[in-house]
């Protein structure tokens, strides 16, 4: 919400099913519910829904989608930033994938699962992106330990440890109502 508010100019509000990140977003002066967000009442119809590492974690996701579609305005987005279950590096290390994390995660997605649920709930996709490169863990050491990984995977050993970041691992979906 920093970022939104001093960076964009976007002066946003949130919602947070924790009481101690709710105050504390508060006390950094942004406006958070602390509720969960199928029991948040929408008091105006929003331009964005964005979530951020949670939506894997609803029980229900399609009532999720469906409570997001009706309180977008027209023409509103949804972006979904979430675990890449299809990527490669979830292919390779299976249950070693740092994000295959039941009981936690309470759903997996791929990339056609995800705009499935969307379109299937009236929302057209934008844009799927794979933001990987711009961050901290594209770095020679990542791509070394991928590289020996898959050098011990080639040579039929199985892994005792998480993946390394890798590219694909999370994705961004955009969609439009």
């Amino acid at each position: 919400m920093d970022v939104l508010r001093n960076e964009v100019g976007v002066n946003a509000e949130g919602l947070d099913i924790s009481k101690y990140g709710s105050e504390l977003a508060r006390k950094k002066g942004h406006t958070v519910y602390c509720t969960h967000f199928l029991d948040y009442k929408a008091h105006k119809q929003d331009d964005v829904v964005l979530f951020t590492d949670s939506f894997e974690h609803f029980r229900d996701v399609r009532m999720v989608v469906e409570k997001t579609y009706e309180i977008l305005k027209s023409e509103g987005l949804i972006a979904i930033v979430l675990p890449n279950h299809s990527s490669f590096s979830a292919k390779l290390y299976m249950k070693g994938f740092k994000d295959y994390a039941p009981p936690y995660h309470l759903n997996f997605f791929t990339m056609r699962s995800i705009c499935f649920l969307l379109k299937r709930h009236g929302f057209g996709i934008l844009a799927i992106e794979f933001p990987y490169f711009e961050s901290q863990w594209f770095n020679k050491e990542e791509l070394q330990k991928l590289g020996r990984d898959l050098i011990d995977y080639d040579m039929g050993k199985t892994f005792d440890h998480n993946q390394p970041a890798f590219w694909g691992n999370v994705m961004m979906v955009i969609a439009k109502k």
